[in-house]
């Protein structure tokens, strides 16, 4: 994710980390400075964002639109460098310019 989101940013691609870790954000901390993370990344203390978007499984992705439409949902690992994702994302970001 972390090198889409490289690749992508200056185009307009927003990536945001939710944890729902039990542990707190020490351990967000620990992670996102382990992993080189550049995105934020934030904590779901409550639930309250895993329940509205009925998480089912960790991690999950939710790829959202411009207009805020989910247009696609991951559960699990995904290799996010290959050419299906960029092409997803290319698309994503033609439809905003």
């Amino acid at each position: 994710m972390q090198a889409l989101y490289e690749k992508f940013k200056h185009k307009g691609l927003v990536v945001l980390g939710v944890s729902v870790d039990r542990a707190g954000m020490e351990k967000i901390i620990e992670y996102v400075k382990r992993y080189q993370l550049s995105f934020p990344n934030l904590h779901d203390s409550t639930l309250a964002v895993a329940e509205n978007y009925r998480v089912t499984g960790v991690p999950m992705t939710y790829v959202i639109n411009v207009k805020g439409m989910v247009v696609g949902v991951a559960v699990g690992l995904r290799p996010w460098m290959n050419e299906g994702s960029q092409k997803l994302v290319q698309q994503l970001l033609a439809d905003v310019e």
